[in-house]
Protein backbone atom coordinates (compact mmCIF):
# COMPACT_ATOMS: atom_id res chain seq x y z
CA UNK A 1 0.00 0.00 0.00
CA UNK A 2 2.93 2.58 0.64
CA UNK A 3 4.75 1.76 -2.58
CA UNK A 4 1.37 2.65 -4.49
CA UNK A 5 1.25 5.98 -2.33
CA UNK A 6 4.53 6.80 -3.22
CA UNK A 7 5.71 6.45 0.12
CA UNK A 8 8.29 4.29 -0.82
CA UNK A 9 10.80 4.90 2.26
CA UNK A 10 7.90 3.14 4.37
CA UNK A 11 7.66 0.39 2.11
CA UNK A 12 11.04 -0.01 1.79
CA UNK A 13 11.40 -0.42 5.63
CA UNK A 14 8.38 -3.19 5.15
CA UNK A 15 9.85 -4.90 1.86
CA UNK A 16 13.15 -5.55 3.77
CA UNK A 17 11.43 -6.73 7.27
CA UNK A 18 9.18 -9.24 4.88
CA UNK A 19 12.57 -10.13 3.19
CA UNK A 20 13.63 -11.55 5.93
CA UNK A 21 11.03 -13.57 6.91
CA UNK A 22 10.53 -15.27 3.29
CA UNK A 23 14.37 -16.17 3.51
CA UNK A 24 13.49 -18.14 6.90
CA UNK A 25 11.11 -19.59 5.34
CA UNK A 26 13.27 -20.89 2.48
CA UNK A 27 15.23 -22.25 5.31
CA UNK A 28 12.85 -23.86 7.33
CA UNK A 29 10.76 -25.40 4.08
CA UNK A 30 13.46 -26.48 2.25
CA UNK A 31 14.78 -29.17 4.85
CA UNK A 32 12.57 -31.93 3.47
CA UNK A 33 11.82 -30.90 -0.02
CA UNK A 34 13.14 -32.64 -3.50
CA UNK A 35 14.84 -30.91 -6.16
CA UNK A 36 11.38 -30.59 -7.51
CA UNK A 37 9.23 -29.98 -4.68
CA UNK A 38 11.61 -26.95 -3.76
CA UNK A 39 11.71 -25.73 -7.82
CA UNK A 40 7.76 -26.10 -7.55
CA UNK A 41 7.70 -24.25 -3.42
CA UNK A 42 10.01 -21.30 -5.44
CA UNK A 43 7.55 -20.83 -8.03
CA UNK A 44 4.53 -20.90 -6.31
CA UNK A 45 5.52 -19.13 -2.99
CA UNK A 46 8.93 -17.12 -3.86
CA UNK A 47 9.27 -16.24 -7.15
CA UNK A 48 6.80 -13.42 -7.70
CA UNK A 49 7.16 -12.13 -3.97
CA UNK A 50 11.10 -11.60 -5.04
CA UNK A 51 10.03 -9.92 -8.61
CA UNK A 52 7.76 -7.58 -7.28
CA UNK A 53 10.19 -6.96 -4.72
CA UNK A 54 12.96 -6.30 -8.03
CA UNK A 55 10.62 -4.31 -9.41
CA UNK A 56 9.81 -1.99 -6.57
CA UNK A 57 14.05 -1.62 -5.77
CA UNK A 58 14.20 -0.37 -10.12
CA UNK A 59 11.69 1.82 -9.00
CA UNK A 60 13.49 3.22 -6.13
CA UNK A 61 16.59 2.94 -7.34
CA UNK A 62 17.03 6.77 -8.00
CA UNK A 63 16.45 7.47 -4.45
CA UNK A 64 18.08 4.57 -2.41
CA UNK A 65 21.10 3.03 -5.20
CA UNK A 66 22.01 1.51 -2.33
CA UNK A 67 18.74 -1.10 -2.30
CA UNK A 68 20.53 -2.28 -5.75
CA UNK A 69 23.53 -4.11 -3.20
CA UNK A 70 20.90 -4.87 -0.90
CA UNK A 71 18.80 -6.74 -3.60
CA UNK A 72 21.77 -7.84 -5.57
CA UNK A 73 23.35 -9.68 -1.87
CA UNK A 74 19.37 -11.11 -1.29
CA UNK A 75 19.59 -12.95 -4.45
CA UNK A 76 23.12 -14.87 -3.43
CA UNK A 77 21.75 -15.36 -0.19
CA UNK A 78 18.45 -16.86 -1.48
CA UNK A 79 20.65 -19.38 -3.99
CA UNK A 80 23.28 -19.84 -1.38
CA UNK A 81 20.06 -21.39 0.96
CA UNK A 82 19.24 -23.06 -1.80
CA UNK A 83 22.32 -24.64 -2.71
CA UNK A 84 23.23 -25.02 0.93
CA UNK A 85 19.64 -27.21 1.58
CA UNK A 86 21.00 -29.36 -0.83
CA UNK A 87 24.39 -29.87 0.05
CA UNK A 88 23.17 -30.85 3.51
CA UNK A 89 20.73 -33.39 2.19
CA UNK A 90 23.46 -34.87 0.28
CA UNK A 91 25.86 -34.82 3.14
CA UNK A 92 23.07 -36.42 5.45
CA UNK A 93 22.62 -39.35 2.94
CA UNK A 94 26.31 -40.06 1.85
CA UNK A 95 26.95 -40.03 5.89
CA UNK A 96 24.54 -43.11 6.21
CA UNK A 97 24.78 -46.09 7.55
CA UNK A 98 21.88 -47.25 5.08
CA UNK A 99 23.61 -48.40 2.29
CA UNK A 100 20.36 -48.98 0.62
CA UNK A 101 20.26 -45.14 0.50
CA UNK A 102 23.41 -44.56 -0.54
CA UNK A 103 22.86 -46.90 -3.46
CA UNK A 104 19.34 -45.07 -4.48
CA UNK A 105 21.23 -41.60 -4.21
CA UNK A 106 23.79 -42.91 -6.27
CA UNK A 107 21.50 -44.36 -9.16
CA UNK A 108 19.30 -41.31 -8.68
CA UNK A 109 22.72 -39.26 -9.54
CA UNK A 110 23.36 -41.14 -12.61
CA UNK A 111 19.89 -41.17 -13.81
CA UNK A 112 19.75 -37.48 -13.41
CA UNK A 113 23.26 -36.68 -14.94
CA UNK A 114 22.20 -38.74 -17.69
CA UNK A 115 18.93 -36.31 -17.93
CA UNK A 116 21.08 -33.04 -18.07
CA UNK A 117 23.64 -34.43 -20.48
CA UNK A 118 20.55 -35.36 -22.83
CA UNK A 119 19.19 -32.21 -22.63
CA UNK A 120 22.11 -31.44 -24.74
CA UNK A 121 20.88 -33.66 -27.13
CA UNK A 122 19.28 -33.11 -30.65
CA UNK A 123 16.50 -34.74 -30.81
CA UNK A 124 17.81 -36.83 -33.90
CA UNK A 125 20.70 -37.54 -31.26
CA UNK A 126 18.36 -39.13 -28.92
CA UNK A 127 16.15 -40.70 -31.08
CA UNK A 128 19.61 -42.55 -32.87
CA UNK A 129 20.51 -43.12 -29.19
CA UNK A 130 16.99 -44.57 -28.44
CA UNK A 131 16.60 -41.95 -25.02
CA UNK A 132 13.22 -40.84 -24.20
CA UNK A 133 13.49 -37.96 -22.48
CA UNK A 134 9.61 -38.43 -20.71
CA UNK A 135 10.63 -41.81 -19.30
CA UNK A 136 13.65 -40.29 -17.96
CA UNK A 137 12.37 -37.23 -16.57
CA UNK A 138 10.18 -39.91 -14.20
CA UNK A 139 12.73 -41.92 -13.21
CA UNK A 140 14.78 -39.32 -11.68
CA UNK A 141 11.68 -37.69 -10.23
CA UNK A 142 10.36 -41.05 -8.67
CA UNK A 143 14.07 -41.79 -7.64
CA UNK A 144 14.08 -38.59 -6.10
Amino acid sequence: MYQIQGRYAEAESLYKESVKIKLREIETNFKNLSEGEKENYIKKNIEGYFNDFQKFVYQRYKDNPALTEYAYKLTIETKGLILQSTQKVKNRILGSKDENLKNLYAEWKQARDKYVKSLNLTIKQRKDKKINMDSLAERVNELE
